[in-house]
């Protein structure tokens, strides 16, 4: 039987394996823009795993944030796909004849092919720029229209005026239309090189681009040449882009910069409104998964917000739902893993139910009827003893609140219990006049802290969960008690 069950196991471990099933932790965080509104500190983070996939299985416990070393409170946080947000995408098409025949047509197929893949609050611009810069196509969500124009470009210009084609970008992802997607990305496909006299300088394309924060993604035909390659680069390393080389095709390269676009987490954040002044901040997450830590930082201007989070265009698709264009676009292959999987997982229960009723028919019936007498320790005049009472630890645990969004350290000891709350009885009296006299209890039992609501009026809520019941503790939880949320420090046994 034994051997039977371990060979179930096995087949279907190896089963699930090339299906990827992992528990991967963080390996690194990318903080790709952000947004200020009234009431959040809206960004656009990729996190990701040693083998570049996005984590899963994250949740607020597992976020810290800090602007200019002051903490922030985790609000939210969704996949960009769960946001039901659109994006805004501008395409910066050569057209000086730095690219190839074949290259150019590939670009425009390519492009072509993103513009289909759009969902109902995306919007493209076309940018071109040879001879001159301009817009050739305003933000749309009409694939068709995007077609036509594309069409109507030749690659003939002789020159290249690549750094105001960049110029009229980042002028272009400043606008705030109705409507339009806050975030936003721009691509460009070129070798590196300015040949157009006069203009604007690589140094003041950089800073601008800098001011603004509009990530970049670059692909570099290669002509040999390293300036033009350490300019897409820096490009793209200032404005938390991506720099990719033409080692495979173009459809290939805008498939992978498509992917990565949409594997973004969207996460909000409390901030001091004082913070909103228009100056330089330096901005961190850090995130915790899976035993691993990984951070990202930047520097970022905060300039005072006019709108609400509540103002920011969503699609009906979003908040979790997965949209028709995202089950059209399901791999087959993928379906069809996963209904195996499922038929295997189904097998195998059946299985293991039909060896433990086997088992038990050849088990011997019984030789007791329901007369025979039962063996108790009463009827053999055996003391009962009474059950062992639970012990605590000798010594006392020293532990630390460290309010959120404030500079608030509530420091503390506990040896069995100890109660919280605006009592002046309460062994930690906390300020907060949403707080209740008794609030919630702490338990320390064999090392472990518990904690406890008390019925009070506002609810105890660990990790934004409210609780029922004793939850265990866990260092760096956040505890949200009344109005004022807190993350708690102990060493763990």
């Amino acid at each position: 039987m034994a051997k039977r069950l371990i060979c179930i196991y096995i087949l279907f471990s190896l089963l699930c394996i090339p299906i990827g099933i992992t528990g991967a932790g963080i390996s690194s965080v990318n903080i790709r823009q952000f947004y200020l509104y009234t009431d959040a500190l809206h960004t656009y983070v990729d996190l990701k795993s040693a083998d570049g996939v996005s984590v899963s299985g994250l949740d607020r416990s597992g976020i810290y944030a800090s602007l200019d070393s002051e903490d922030l409170r985790v609000k939210e946080i969704q996949t960009f796909a769960e946001s039901g947000e659109g994006m805004a995408y501008i395409f910066l098409i050569d057209i000086s004849g730095s690219l190839s025949g074949t290259q150019f047509s590939q670009v425009k197929a390519a492009t072509k092919h993103w513009a289909e893949k759009m969902d109902e609050k995306d919007r493209m611009a076309i940018i071109s720029f040879g001879n001159e810069a301009k817009i050739v196509q305003d933000f749309t969500q009409d694939a068709g229209q995007i077609s036509t124009v594309l069409d109507s470009l030749s690659n003939s210009d002789g020159n290249t005026k690549l750094y105001g084609g960049i110029e009229e970008a980042i002028n272009l992802a400043g606008r705030n239309d109705a409507g339009l997607p806050k975030r936003k990305a721009v691509l460009l496909l070129t070798d590196g090189l300015n040949d157009y006299p006069g203009g604007i300088s690589q140094e003041d394309v950089i800073i601008h681009a800098k001011e603004d924060l509009i990530p970049f993604y670059t692909l570099l035909v290669p002509r040999g040449n390293t300036a033009g390659k350490a300019f897409l680069n820096t490009l793209s390393e200032t404005t938390n882009g991506t720099a990719y080389d033409l080692s495979t095709g173009i459809d290939t390269i805008y498939d992978a910069a498509y992917a990565e676009l949409q594997e973004a987490f969207v996460i909000d954040f409390s901030y001091p409104a004082a913070k909103a002044d228009g100056q330089l901040h330096n901005l961190k997450i850090s995130v915790r998964l899976e035993n691993q830590e990984a951070s990202d930082d930047i520097s970022c201007t905060l300039k005072n917000p006019t709108e609400t989070l509540a103002s920011l265009p969503i699609s009906a698709s979003g908040a979790g739902g997965e949209t028709e264009k995202e089950h059209k676009n399901m791999s087959p292959i993928l379906l069809i893993a996963i209904i195996i999987t499922i038929l295997l997982v189904f097998a195998a229960i059946i299985l293991v139910i039909a060896l433990v009723n086997r088992k038990k028919k050849e088990l011997p019936t019984s030789s007791f009827s329901s007369q025979t007498p039962v063996y108790t320790p009463e009827s053999a005049n055996i003391p009962i003893s009474a059950p062992t009472p639970k012990t605590f630890s000798t010594g006392s645990m020293a532990f630390s609140l460290h309010e959120i969004g404030g500079t608030d350290v509530k420091e503390s000891q506990i040896a069995d219990t100890l109660i919280l709350g605006r009592g002046a009885d309460c062994g930690l009296v906390l300020s907060d006049p949403q707080i209740s006299s008794r609030h919630c209890r702490l338990t320390r039992e064999n090392g472990i802290l518990f904690i406890e609501d008390l019925n009070s009026t506002n609810g105890t809520i660990i990790n934004g969960m409210t609780i029922t019941g004793k939850t265990r503790l866990k260092n760096g939880d956040l505890l949200l008690l009344g109005g004022t949320e807190y993350r708690i420090r102990f060493e763990e046994k």
